[in-house]
């Protein structure tokens, strides 16, 4: 797979992201490690800590793909109404 990277990306009806970024929130925080385009579709990957004992809200995405990989402990989410947990 070939990737063109950037430094800068602003996805459609969302604020610009740079790699480096990095927000900290109650359950944990979010860092930007990677953006650019692929494919000709626009990619932003973000390395994402949460707390124990804390969690995300539910999100809903239309026309946008996510790729999830846990480095460390469970994830258990929920996709289209089931209940999965992901390790």
């Amino acid at each position: 797979m070939i990737s063109t990277n950037i430094n800068t990306v602003e996805l459609e009806n969302m604020p610009s992201y740079d790699v480096g970024n990095r927000d900290d929130r109650e359950w944990g925080w979010y860092e930007v490690t990677n953006v650019g385009m692929q494919n000709g579709e626009e990619f932003c990957e973000k390395k994402i800590s949460v707390h124990p004992r804390q969690a995300l809200s539910l999100q809903r995405h239309q026309g946008r793909r996510e790729i999830w990989s846990v480095l460390e402990g469970k994830l258990s989410v929920i996709i289209n109404g089931e209940f999965k947990t992901l390790s």
